[in-house]
């Protein structure tokens, strides 16, 4: 069977805390057959937590001695110790919270290398592909020329570019110490593919795991300034409840027609200078808050495969200041283009990308 088309939907209805009946969707896109403890495990999703058969002392430790490295008095990392080794001496493993034969099916399903197993793009299901199916389309993905290949990592350049960017601005000295990358820490942001099981073929959504980043940080406090300009824009529609309370106060007439308008790859299409000069101008920030958004935006990287590349177009759909930006120029597009059409849409709703 064709790797694009999935062998089976399968459905496992299962309980949510209050006791109702909840449908979790396993898509198996991959050429290997599921049996039943497979797809009880993987349709628990991929908010379910297996216990652990044993406490993971070393990593416990090694976490917490993580963390008191960052403290700089030498009393209260040593309290701290005793406390965690007098925890880890008492602690008891938990009660098993999965049936033998579904904790073995995962165990299965994880030392598989022949298949890659993620969460698909919208709604709540679990997707099972080839994992040279999943590696074909991502490469494919990479071949947009948005995406450059760089030699060199540029992390420890952007930790310096980025601390004289925040320490040139005018932010409270205290946000800054929180903004500010610290020296050697931050991570290589690497990129990952969602399944987009709603679409055929089930292309993969680029993301960008900008966590741990030089620029992370800086990013959410500079999205936090801009969200609300968003917010206040008349069609912005906040979730799927703010929807039902606006077309309640709506009169539908028999002649009323319902259209859906959908971007093809919005954030690589942004248009990143003319977004943040719309911005400047409609939205008027203060000036350090465009030259920080600039900075976050056109400092893109990310590793796939070892390989390093550069975004050099668009914004990265896992940036925390990419959705207000692709929200706040397709706001403006949107006004530009209902103004100068003949036809005039009784109502005009956008339902603005995630945070």
């Amino acid at each position: 069977m064709p790797a694009d088309s999935p062998n089976k939907h399968i459905t496992s209805p299962r309980k949510n805390a209050v006791g109702n009946r909840t449908t979790r969707v396993v898509y198996n896109y991959s050429s290997q057959h599921l049996d039943e403890a497979s797809t009880e495990a993987l349709a628990k999703g991929f908010n379910f937590a297996v216990v652990p058969g044993r406490i993971p002392v070393e990593n416990i430790i090694s976490n917490v001695e993580s963390a008191l490295n960052r403290i700089d008095d030498k009393e209260t990392p040593e309290s701290i110790r005793q406390d965690i080794a007098h925890v880890l001496k008492n602690a008891k493993p938990p009660t098993r919270n999965i049936p033998h034969k579904e904790y073995q099916a995962l165990k299965n399903l994880r030392e598989n290398e022949d298949i890659i197993i993620l969460p698909a793009d919208k709604g709540n299901a679990t997707v099972v592909l080839n994992t040279i199916d999943y590696e074909s389309k991502m490469m494919k993905l990479l071949e947009d020329p948005a995406y450059k290949k760089i030699v060199r990592y540029p992390t420890t350049y952007l930790e310096k570019t980025t601390k004289i960017a925040i320490n040139n601005s005018p932010i409270d000295d205290e946000i800054k110490r929180h903004l500010i990358p610290r020296e050697k820490s931050s991570k290589c942001p690497k990129l990952y593919g969602l399944p987009k099981v709603h679409k055929e073929g089930a292309p993969l959504r680029p993301i960008v795991s900008s966590v741990g980043s030089p620029v992370h940080q800086l990013a959410k406090h500079v999205a936090h300034v801009l969200q609300p300009h968003a917010e206040k824009v008349d069609s912005y529609v906040r979730n799927a409840d703010h929807l039902i309370d606006i077309l309640k106060t709506q009169t539908v007439s028999p002649d009323d027609i319902l259209v859906s308008f959908d971007v093809t790859s919005l954030f690589t299409q942004v248009p990143t200078g003319e977004a943040l000069e719309i911005i400047k101008k409609k939205y008027k920030p203060e000036e350090h808050i465009i030259t920080l958004a600039e900075h976050c935006i056109k400092n893109t990287y990310f590793i796939y495969n070892d390989q390093r590349y550069r975004q050099i177009e668009g914004a990265p759909m896992g940036l925390p200041l990419s959705p207000v930006v692709a929200n706040l120029v397709m706001e403006e597009i949107e006004t530009e283009a209902i103004a100068t059409s003949h036809l005039k849409p009784k109502l005009w709703l956008s339902l603005m990308s995630p945070n």
